[in-house]
């Protein structure tokens, strides 16, 4: 019953003062309840002002319940500054403040209709509205924490963040022999003042959407990285990890040049919101990374991602501002958000479209269960070769005779995303002193019959080949969204041809025509392509790094990087041999001749550093190539001259810095690396050409499962946790929530307090009168109806007893 249909039924009888009195309080707590917070804070918004938040008394009846309490914003801007947790029961895993643009209909109906305790509904994480971002989390009673002086989380109408959620995560049932859960946050929110504006808070959320974790396992890295280009500088100033029963430690690390800041965090701790005790500041191109080791050792089952105690799952928040004072200042929350996968990572930035990726866009190499990436990666790789191949492997039914013919000298080697190897190779044509004239004009013109460009299974069985009759003197290779970009030294071009049909779809460069302009390469050695940007490196006459663009068909010269460090550094460039990017685009060059590792600057197209042989304690050592890892860290072939001169083949884990981190072991025999690839599993190949090899493809394979293997993991619906889960996709009734789930009001009444319980009394007091009142056969009874009841009596009662009960009767009327 409603409080005005209440009042009205009390009003239309006639009762004590005391009824009435009754009556009037509860009527008045009920509308006060009703209004609750929405009305008062909409009162006092001039100031500030605090809002409560509370579940409205429920008791969860299974583990891993997740319920959400919303809350409508009518103001059109005010700032959260402080939150507060009031948590009432141990059962709770954890608590989050999430502000949305949208809630479910029965919900939002509910609060229109002043009914805040059927409000309440069942929701998961980031399935909890549209448009939703955490802005707080917390998880004991009593936790208190307020952002930097001046900083705030924007909210309210203006900011389309029109409501505020609170979500709590219940781990168990709350037994029946205690009371109800009432948990909750009480927000303080402050106005902008004039003469003190206050700087728009936003967050970042790191988050790894899919991957496994294998049994009996005493630690499992799980990482996730990203490169932040956008142009708008950060700062942070608090961070919170999350996890599940088997973390173990959540980490965090920004590289941008040489500036470095990481945090990390044991998740079994309270999951609360840390305040940064130095200066954080991420600035445009900065790499940043995180990670999540996880201890299995009691599972005997594999863990995916997922909302349960059975699941896990790896996220770090940021909580952060603008540096510029006027970004600062626009009145609008900023999320950022880097979410990785087994088939990538990307950023997501504000004012993006749900489910648009960043243009710097890229595949992680690494990711999948179980396969460590940073200073663990070297020790793990297996110290022999777990395959070599000197030609693709046959199937063994197929007769000896039928034997495909050998690669030759392998030049080059990448690994498509379905663990595809490509490789470059010469076939019978073979590099001496005699190959070039001495203006670098190939002597043999003559194309090489077989095919050059191999695709093979993971097991090394040939599925495709292609440029037959097409190269004289392959070299570079580099994989691009369904192309391939080769180079030939022979050729003096950097050749695209297409993944499917080997077809040559554009050229670089003068065919056989040595030249440094816009319109000729020099022996080029390597290609990267970033965005619409082409680098090549022309290495053996030309020491340079020539810039294109791609325009439709067409290919625009742009320029060429610079050495920008000294004029010194210029001289020691020699033979840029292969090129790579790292997340953020920016080119690495492996130069060979010098054994130098380069890294230059998109924006100004200058080298940033260089790391140098002696760095890795490495002097004379030629660097063949240098492909990035993860966490800024680079996987390099070298070439060094051991004892009496004898050539040597070595494979070495450095930091972007130069600092080695570990060598990979290699077996004897292993002497002329010419290009490497990793694997997304971490497995890592080797191209060998030139020297006494005969050719050949080496296969370093990391711990764990084989890639495919780890792919076949992800069949099952519960392996992977869709970025639908984070409120991208999957619409319904105007809100983004998880797949398959289903939205449930919760009404319950709130009985915690003392001041309830007699309000409830009263209640049923009243609604006893009433209910008695109108029941009774003599009250407010029709003349007609009153000669009944009097008549009613004739067989059992006196002519003076039926006087007596008319008399009765007009008394009544006359009351």
């Amino acid at each position: 019953m409603g409080a005005t249909a209440l009042w009205s039924a009390v009003c239309s009888a006639r009762m004590p003062f005391i009824v009435y009195f009754i009556a009037f309080l509860v009527c008045f707590e009920r509308v006060e309840g009703t209004l609750g917070n929405h009305a008062k804070f909409q009162s006092k918004i001039q100031g500030s002002v605090q809002m409560d938040i509370r579940v409205a008394g429920y008791r969860p009846k299974e583990n891993d319940e997740y319920k959400c309490v919303p809350r409508k914003l009518d103001f059109d801007l005010a700032y959260a500054t402080q939150f507060e947790a009031v948590v009432e029961h141990n059962n709770a895993h954890h608590m989050l403040v999430i502000v949305c643009g949208d809630i479910p209909a029965a919900s939002k109906t509910a609060i229109d209709n002043g009914d805040l305790e059927g409000s309440m509904y069942t929701c998961r994480e980031m399935g909890a509205c549209s448009s939703p971002a955490i802005i707080w989390g917390s998880k004991y009673d009593g936790d208190k924490f307020q952002t930097p002086t001046g900083v705030g989380f924007p909210l309210g109408k203006s900011t389309s963040k029109g409501y505020v959620v609170l979500q709590v995560h219940y781990k168990d049932p709350i037994p029946l022999n205690l009371p109800p859960d009432r948990s909750g946050v009480t927000i303080q929110f402050s106005k902008t003042m004039i003469d003190n504006p206050i700087s728009s808070a936003g967050m970042l959320m790191m988050v790894h959407e899919s991957f496994a974790i294998p049994p009996r396992e005493k630690s499992t890295l799980i990482p996730m990285e990203c490169c932040y280009d956008s142009p708008t500088e950060l700062e942070g100033f608090a961070y919170r990890v999350h996890a599940h029963h088997l973390g173990r430690s959540n980490k965090f690390k920004s590289y941008h040049l040489n500036e470095t800041y990481e945090f990390s965090r044991s998740p079994q701790k309270p999951q609360i919101f840390v305040s940064i005790d130095k200066k954080m500041t991420i600035k445009p191109k900065t790499l940043l990374r995180g990670s999540c080791d996880y201890d299995s050792s009691n599972r005997s089952m594999y863990t995916y991602v997922g909302f349960t105690r059975k699941d896990e799952m790896c996220n770090v928040y940021l909580m952060l501002t603008r540096k510029n004072a006027m970004e600062a200042s626009q009145k609008s929350l900023y999320e950022y958000m880097c979410a990785a996968g087994y088939s990538g990572s990307f950023m997501q930035y504000p004012g993006m479209l749900n489910g648009e990726l960043s243009l710097r866009s890229y595949p992680m190499r690494t990711g999948i269960p179980g396969i460590p990436t940073y200073e663990e990666y070297a020790s793990l790789i297996t110290s022999k070769p777990e395959k070599i191949l000197v030609r693709p492997t046959t199937i063994p039914e197929e007769p000896k005779e039928k034997l495909p013919s050998p690669f030759g000298h392998v030049s080059a080697v990448d690994v498509d995303e379905k663990g595809r190897i490509w490789i470059f190779c010469r076939r019978d044509r073979m590099w001496d002193a005699n190959t070039f004239t001495n203006d670098n004009r190939i002597r043999n013109k003559t194309p090489i019959r077989d095919a050059t460009i191999l695709r093979l299974f993971p097991s090394g069985i040939l599925e495709k080949a292609y440029g037959e009759g097409i190269f004289v003197m392959p070299h570079g290779l580099t994989l691009a969204k369904r192309t391939v970009w080769v180079t030939d030294v022979g050729l003096h071009q950097a050749l695209e041809v297409s993944a499917t049909t080997g077809k040559i779809l554009r050229t670089i460069g003068t065919r056989f025509e040595p030249g440094t302009g816009k319109f000729h390469l020099c022996k080029p050695t390597d290609v990267a392509i970033s965005g619409d940007k082409v680098f090549v490196t022309t290495g053996y006459c030309d020491d340079r790094v020539a810039v294109f663009r791609l325009i439709g068909q067409y290919v625009e010269y742009v320029g060429r990087l610079k050495y920008g460090l000294s004029k010194r550094a210029r001289l020691e460039m020699k033979i840029p041999h292969t090129i790579d990017l790292d997340p953020c685009g920016r080119p690495i060059v492996a130069s060979r001749e010098s054994g130098q590792i380069w890294t230059f600057s998109l924006k100004s197209g200058k080298a940033i550093s260089i790391v140098s042989p002696e760095s890795y304690d490495f002097s004379g050592a030629k660097i063949y190539a240098a492909k990035y890892l993860s966490g800024g860290t680079i996987i390099a072939a070298v070439q060094v001259r051991g004892i009496e001169g004898v050539l040597k083949g070595m494979l070495v884990h450095l930091t972007s810095e130069g600092r080695l981190i570990n060598r990979i072991p290699t077996s004897d025999g292993f002497t002329s690396p010419h290009d490497i690839a990793i694997g997304k599993d971490g497995t890592l190949y080797v191209a060998e050409c030139g020297g006494d090899s005969p050719g050949r493809l080496l296969i370093f394979s990391a711990p764990g499962t084989s890639y495919m293997e780890n792919l076949k993991l992800f069949d099952a619906p519960s392996a992977q946790l869709n970025l639908a889960s984070f409120g991208f996709n999957d619409s319904h009734e105007g809100i983004t929530r998880i797949p398959g789930a289903t939205w449930h009001p919760v009404r319950r009444l709130e009985f915690s307090t003392i001041f309830n319980f007699i309000i409830l009394a009263m209640i049923l007091v009243l609604v006893w009168y009433i209910f008695t009142s109108l029941k009774s056969p003599n009250r407010r009874a029709s003349p007609r109806r009153k000669r009944e009841l009097v008549d009613h009596h004739d067989t059992d009662c006196s002519s003076f007893e039926k006087q007596h009960l008319l008399d009765l009767s007009q008394e009544i009327d006359e009351m």
